[in-house]
C-alpha cells in the first residue's frame, strides 16, 4: 500500500503547540486528528479548527489565521446541523389508525413556530399522503421558506418495491406535491432508513428522475434497517446523488442515531451534546430527524405497528423534552439549513453539476 507523506508543521496556539507528523497520519500535543478530503486537520483544546495539512504540505488554517491555499479548501459553511422533520401521519401506518385524533397539523405548526422564532429553515421530508390530505399545510411550510422533499407516497419501505414500482411511487408523490402547489422536490428520504446495500438500486432511479441528494442511510446495524457496510457516517456521492447519512453516536454497543427521533428523546442529553460538539469541532455536519409525533405529549396512546410492548411504550416517552433540547443545541452556535442548500454546496465543492439546472440552491 502506498503511503502519502505530509510535510510536518508546528504552530503555536493559545492552548499549546500542535505538531503534525509526516508519515501519513497526524500526532498532536493538543487536539484530535481527523481526515479531510484533501488531507488532515486537528482541533485545539477549545474544540476549534486548528490547522489543515494537504498533500505536498500546503496548509489551510482557520479563518483567524492566514491561509495559503485556495478558499474552496476551507469549510465555508462552519458548524452545520442538518435538522429535518419527517412529515408523515403515523395513523396511516397501521389498520384502524384513522380512528385516532388528527395531530399532524397542530404538531407541524409547533415546529414552524419554533423554526420561525430562531429564524432558521430546514427540510420537511413529506409523504404524498400528507400533501394530499393537508395541501394548505404543505403550502404553509413551503411559504415559510422550508424545503419540501420526498418521503415516498405512503411511507412504504424500499425493500417492498422493485425499480418500476418505486419509480411510479416517486412520480406519484411529485404529482401530489404539484397539485398541492409546491415545486417538485430534489431530495429524498427512504422510509424507516430502508436504503441498504440490497436497495441501493434506488439511487439510479432517483437520479433518472432528477433528484440531487438522498438522506436515507443509517450506516450501522439496526433492528429495522441499516447499512453497516456503507462506511463512515459522512456524506458521499453514490450514482450521481449526494447521500447524507444520519449521524451516529459511535458508542460501543449503542451505535444509534444521535439526534434522531426516539434516540434524541431518550439518550442522556449531556452525552448527546458532547458527541454533537465533538462532531462539529471535527468539521463534520450533524444530520438528524424528528417526526410530528416526537413533540406530541398529548397524543392518544396506541400500540406502534411491528413493535413489542416495551418499544411501543418507549415511543411515547420524553416528548416534552424535544424543544428544550433543540434550544440547547442551537445555543452552541450551529448553522441550520435545508438539505438542498447543503447538497448544492457540497456538489459545487466536488465539481458536480446539478441534475436539473433549477436544482441549484444559492
Amino acid at each position: 500500500m502506498n503511503t502519502v507523506k505530509y510535510r510536518a508543521i508546528e504552530r503555536a496556539t493559545n492552548d499549546g503547540a500542535i505538531t503534525l507528523a509526516n508519515v501519513g497520519f497526524i500526532r498532536c500535543a493538543e487536539g484530535t486528528p481527523r481526515r479531510l478530503d484533501r488531507g488532515f486537520a486537528t482541533t485545539n483544546a477549545k474544540g476549534l479548527p486548528a490547522a489543515r495539512i494537504s498533500r505536498e504540505g500546503s496548509t489551510v488554517t482557520n479563518p483567524e489565521t492566514r491561509a495559503t491555499a485556495s478558499s474552496d479548501e476551507r469549510d465555508e459553511l462552519g458548524p452545520t446541523y442538518l435538522f429535518s422533520v419527517d412529515l408523515e401521519d403515523v395513523r396511516s401506518l397501521f389498520p384502524g389508525g384513522e380512528r385516532l385524533a388528527e395531530r399532524v397539523p397542530e404538531n407541524t405548526e409547533r415546529f414552524l413556530t419554533f423554526l420561525d422564532r430562531h429564524r432558521i429553515h430546514c427540510t420537511f421530508f413529506t409523504t404524498g399522503d400528507v400533501a394530499r390530505r393537508y395541501p394548505s399545510l404543505v403550502r404553509t411550510v413551503a411559504a415559510a421558506g422550508h424545503e419540501i422533499a420526498c418521503h415516498t407516497t405512503d411511507h412504504t419501505a424500499l425493500d417492498r418495491h422493485d425499480a418500476d414500482s418505486f419509480r411510479s411511487d416517486i412520480q406519484r408523490c411529485q404529482e401530489i406535491f404539484e397539485r398541492a402547489g409546491v415545486t417538485r422536490s430534489i431530495g429524498f428520504r427512504a422510509p424507516y432508513g430502508s436504503m441498504t446495500a440490497r436497495t441501493a438500486w434506488a439511487y439510479r432511479v432517483l437520479g433518472e428522475l432528477g433528484f440531487e441528494y438522498s438522506a436515507s442511510v443509517l450506516p450501522a446495524r439496526n433492528p429495522l434497517y441499516g447499512w453497516p457496510e456503507f462506511g463512515p457516517d459522512r456524506p458521499r456521492m453514490l450514482d450521481g446523488l449526494l447521500e447524507v447519512p444520519v449521524t451516529l453516536t459511535h458508542l460501543p454497543g449503542l451505535n444509534v442515531p444521535l439526534v434522531g427521533g426516539i434516540y434524541f428523546r431518550l439518550l442522556p442529553f449531556p452525552l448527546i451534546r458532547r458527541i454533537f460538539r465533538r462532531r462539529l469541532a471535527n468539521g463534520e455536519p450533524v444530520a438528524g430527524y424528528l417526526h410530528p409525533f416526537d413533540v406530541d405529549s398529548r397524543e392518544q396512546r396506541f400500540p406502534f405497528p411491528d413493535m413489542n410492548p416495551l418499544f411501543s411504550w418507549l415511543m411515547f416517552q420524553n416528548r416534552n423534552a424535544v424543544f428544550p433540547r433543540l434550544e440547547r443545541l442551537l445555543e452552541l452556535g450551529v448553522r441550520v439549513m435545508p438539505y438542498a442548500e447543503y447538497a448544492a454546496h457540497q456538489k459545487r465543492r466536488l465539481g458536480v453539476r446539478p441534475a436539473r439546472p433549477e436544482a441549484s440552491v444559492a
